[in-house]
């Protein structure tokens, strides 16, 4: 058996039994641009993106974003909800990493966004990288689903 909140690389439960992890849509936060690369909002002063379960807690994010177009983009990854942990397979499956090297991402809830919310002026940011133009009418608010 393994520990999952000790997993570092998805290589360590292949051939193992799944127990605790389902597949299911992860969620985030992008910046809608027509320029190559992708923008995701990050946990502010790290690398690291905000990746949820629930397509409407995103709402947290956004409310303490600066204002740009944004967009929401899913994929499928075999989700430890309680670990809050998990491994997305999209990677996987196109052969950009390799299953033994791909490290867990973390899950974010509404309660662990709400805590660094409160406990952090400006807890989230947008990836580095696209030239701020600061033309309001280029806003248009991602389509929460809900």
């Amino acid at each position: 058996m393994y520990e999952v909140d000790k997993l570092q690389h998805l290589g360590e439960i292949i051939g193992k039994d799944l127990a605790g992890f389902r597949l299911a849509p992860v969620f985030w936060l992008e910046l809608e641009h027509g320029c190559m690369g992708n923008f995701p909002a990050l946990i502010a002063g790290s690398r690291e993106i905000i990746f949820t379960s629930d397509r409407s807690t995103l709402r947290v994010v956004w409310g303490e974003l600066p204002r740009k177009s944004a967009k929401i983009r899913s994929q499928f990854a075999l989700v430890h909800q309680q670990s809050g942990i998990a491994f997305p397979l999209y990677a996987v499956l196109t052969g950009e990493v390799e299953a033994e090297e791909m490290t867990p991402i973390h899950i974010r809830s509404k309660e662990d966004l709400e805590r660094m919310i409160s406990h952090t002026k400006e807890p989230f940011a947008w990836a580095p990288g696209l030239i701020d133009f600061e033309d309001k009418s280029m806003t248009r608010d991602p389509d929460f689903g809900c």
